[in-house]
């Protein structure tokens, strides 16, 4: 095993912030969790490692009565969030559930050890054709695939989200 260097700065940092975030709470969160690091397990030719003690301070830092969501980026595994509300209609964030693609080993891994459930979310966008052939080469480059692209209607794919919730 390699050394993490700072990691035991990072986790207590991170913690910190937890609780002091939940301490605050009041209808409203929104948090970076920063639950794997660079190490052992191949994801794709890079070595990760899940960061057991981030997990599970998140899984019961949640507040009993409220809705949550837990996101990871397909893409961007390093980029996970929790967001924790009140109100319902702050997780309408135009995610539309996709049944194909394989859920990725660090996800079983995290699925068994911690007893959570997964759902593959896709982002979408719609938008009139000609908006779409005004956007610059930079937005369409964040395209991952087309639902639907002719003359009158555009609705493409921007980010696959695995998303754990209470919703």
């Amino acid at each position: 095993m390699k050394k993490h260097r700072g990691l035991k700065k990072i986790f207590k940092s991170t913690l910190d912030n937890y609780h002091e975030n939940f301490i605050k709470y009041n209808g409203y969160i929104e948090l970076y969790v920063p639950q794997i690091g660079f190490m052992n397990e191949d994801i794709n030719g890079k070595e990760y490692q899940i960061i057991n003690v981030l997990i599970e301070n998140t899984k019961h830092s949640i507040p009993k009565d409220a809705n949550f969501m837990y996101v990871i980026d397909e893409l961007n595994i390093l980029d996970s969030h929790i967001i924790i509300s009140d109100d319902s209609n702050d997780f309408n964030l135009n995610l539309r559930q996709e049944a194909s693609g394989k859920i990725p080993n660090y996800l079983k891994q995290i699925e068994s050890k911690f007893g959570l459930k997964f759902t593959r979310m896709v982002s979408i966008t719609e938008m009139n054709f000609v908006d779409y052939t005004n956007l610059d080469e930079n937005d369409k480059f964040d395209i991952l695939y087309y639902i639907r692209k002719d003359k009158e209607k555009v609705i493409f794919v921007t980010n696959v989200l695995w998303t754990w919730s209470s919703i």
